[in-house]
């Protein structure tokens, strides 16, 4: 289980580069795309394209033994999120929206937690406190489901061979 966590810590930290890679291309090709990638069916192509690639990430882990591990195989990710988000509810107070001179005290969290707002983004969900709370377990829920399908789906294989 622990070595599942750090690799999935990895395979998040990844996900970060790529998905601030990807948006700093989309920013900049903007001025030529922008009609297209605000529309309505891409931007939810992009969002599940970022929900399947952590589901798929959650296939690469190993299977443990015990079931009930599966969903706790990125907890780490979730560690380390709430960890960011008490940083900065402690700089900034318990306040719905972050004011715009106490910003620099959520970028930390925002940068991890970065492909995850993306989806919020692009489903048109707002950023508050709350938001940035359940933020910090939906790349281990992803995880977990990919780990999940990953057993079912070798079970329903050895079940068939044998």
């Amino acid at each position: 289980m622990i070595l599942n966590n750090i690799i999935a810590l990895v395979f998040h930290m990844l996900v970060i580069v790529l998905s601030t890679v990807g948006l700093a291309i989309l920013v900049a090709l903007s001025p030529y795309i922008g009609g297209l990638i605000t529309s309505l069916p891409i931007r939810i192509l992009i969002a599940v394209f970022w929900i399947l690639t952590y589901i798929f990430l959650g296939t690469r882990l190993k299977i443990s033994q015990r079931a009930k591990w599966d969903f706790r195989s990125g907890s780490l990710i979730a560690l380390i999120g709430i960890l960011l988000l008490i940083y900065s509810l402690i700089n900034i107070g318990l306040r719905m929206e972050i004011p715009e001179d106490l910003s620099y005290h959520a970028i930390p969290l925002n940068i991890f937690l970065n492909p995850i707002y993306q989806i919020f983004f692009m489903l048109g969900i707002s950023f508050n406190q709350p938001v940035r709370f359940i933020s910090c377990f939906i790349p281990s829920l992803l995880i977990g489901i990919g780990l999940r399908y990953k057993r079912i789906k070798s079970q329903g294989l050895y079940q068939k061979t044998t």
